[in-house]
């Protein structure tokens, strides 16, 4: 082959892997949340930092924070949705009609023999992908 060909190859090849996938629902959320240990019995709560994350909808499932969990609507008129993997859990709800989504997800690790978990707690705005971007505006941290 000669040199064109292959580089017409290599383009086709890169162009078709940066396609996004077809979504049911694309959002994005920025709020806070916090991190700590579950075990520990520390003094000090966990600080609160800032974070937008992509949540994505589609075929029955949501997909945030690389996890996929199953969705299903409550009796609260709230998006539920859980999922569990070999190393935690993940459990959350969004509120379509205010855009607040809440999310719990614990991680567990073994370290050097020992069984560590982290659990994530997270309160957030979330805004559809294709409209405007949340700018300074997200939900605040409770106290």
């Amino acid at each position: 082959m000669n040199h064109l060909t292959i580089g017409a190859l290599t383009l086709l090849i890169l162009s078709g892997c940066s396609q996004d996938a077809p979504w049911d629902q694309a959002l994005v959320c920025s709020g806070f949340e916090r991190a700590s240990p579950v075990q520990a019995a520390s003094s000090t709560p966990a600080m609160p930092y800032r974070i937008s994350v992509d949540v994505r909808q589609r075929h029955g499932t949501i997909q945030l924070k690389s996890l996929n969990a199953s969705p299903w609507h409550g009796s609260d008129g709230k998006l539920h949705f859980q999922s569990h993997f070999a190393g935690g859990w993940m459990a959350g709800q969004l509120d379509e009609k205010s855009g607040v989504m809440n999310l719990i997800l614990e991680r567990r690790l073994e370290v050097a023999g020992e069984q560590q978990s982290t659990r994530t707690v997270g309160e957030y705005a979330c805004v559809a992908a294709t409209g405007p971007l949340l700018k300074g505006a997200s939900v605040s941290p409770r106290a």
